[in-house]
This record gives C-alpha cells, structure tokens and sequence, in this order.
C-alpha cells in the first residue's frame, strides 16, 4: 500500500515524512489554504528530501497560476480538486491526484490515461480510538494507498510533534 503525506508545512514534517518513503509528498501553493506554504520556503525544504514524488498542491487557481507557479519548481504532480474547471487542459501537462470534497486521493490519474483507482484516506485529525476502524477499512477495501496530512503540532517553538503519524502508521503496520 502507497503512502501519501500531504499539506506539509516545515521540514521537520517533511524530513519524517519523506524518512517513511513514500510514494508521494505534498506541499499545498494555495494561498487561501491554511497549509499553504511560500515558494521559497519549499524550495529551502526540498533541498534536504530524497526519494517520493513531489506534489504541488493548489485549490482553485487558474490554470496559468499553477504553470506560473511550478515552471520554476519543477513539480511534475498536482493535486486539484476533481471539479476542478480547468482539469482537463491541467491533465495534459501534468500527472494527477484529484479530490473530492475534504478527502485526498480519491482518484489518481496520469495525464493522458485517466484511470481511476479506489482509495481509503486516513487522515491524523482521527482520534486513537478511531485508527481500529480505519485499519478494518482498509483491511476490507485494499485501497491503493492512504493519505496522511501535515499538521502543525508545534511542542515549542521550532519544535513539531509528530507522535500523531508515529502512532497511526504504527497502527497501519507500516514500517
């Protein structure tokens, strides 16, 4: 199963994601967004990940927004929101991650072969007692893979706590 880290805000998150190797690590350019991130602040992240596909993550910019935007980050993969207006000129220059609603994943698609693929997303907003019924979930489904987001936990300043992804891909059963 594929893992998906996305809405990453710092590099103490995106160091312990990327750490987990998967397949995909996402970084949300929305303005509007509250996990939205500066360019200049992804650029001086990026520089110390290795392995995973970068994502850029947008809301509902333009199209010519998002390729202003990723001409000078070279971010092949976006994620947009399925209805989004501008998805079918988008899918032809990049590879895509749609969403419905609040929930990631809900389909993958490549540019030029859009083939939908069932997917169960976690999410870290899920209390402890909740990470039973989406292990069960995802026991039953078999999804493609879950998406876990950034969230900014900050213990002190500089300092995010990352207990909450330990402990649901512990439950997961990933290493």
């Amino acid at each position: 199963m594929e893992l998906y880290f996305h809405s990453l805000t710092n590099l103490a998150e995106a160091r312990f994601a990327a750490a987990a190797h998967p397949k995909f690590l996402g970084f949300c350019f929305s303005p509007h967004s509250p996990n939205a991130i500066h360019p200049i602040e992804f650029v001086q992240i990026r520089v110390w990940l290795s392995g995973g596909v970068i994502v850029g993550q947008f809301l509902y910019e333009s199209e010519s927004e998002i390729n202003k935007l990723l001409d000078s980050l070279r971010i092949e993969w976006i994620e947009i929101p399925a209805d989004h207006p501008d998805i079918e000129t988008l899918s032809q220059h990049y590879k895509l991650i749609t969403f419905k609603g609040m929930h990631p994943l809900a389909q993958f698609s490549r540019a030029k072969d859009i083939q939908s693929i069932d997917h169960c997303v976690a999410n870290t907003f899920y209390a402890l007692e909740n990470y039973v019924n989406i292990a069960d979930t995802i026991q039953q489904k078999k999804p493609y893979g879950i998406a876990l987001s950034g969230k900014k936990i900050d213990t002190e300043v500089g300092m995010t706590d990352l207990s909450h992804w330990m402990d649901i891909m512990e439950e997961l059963d990933f290493h």
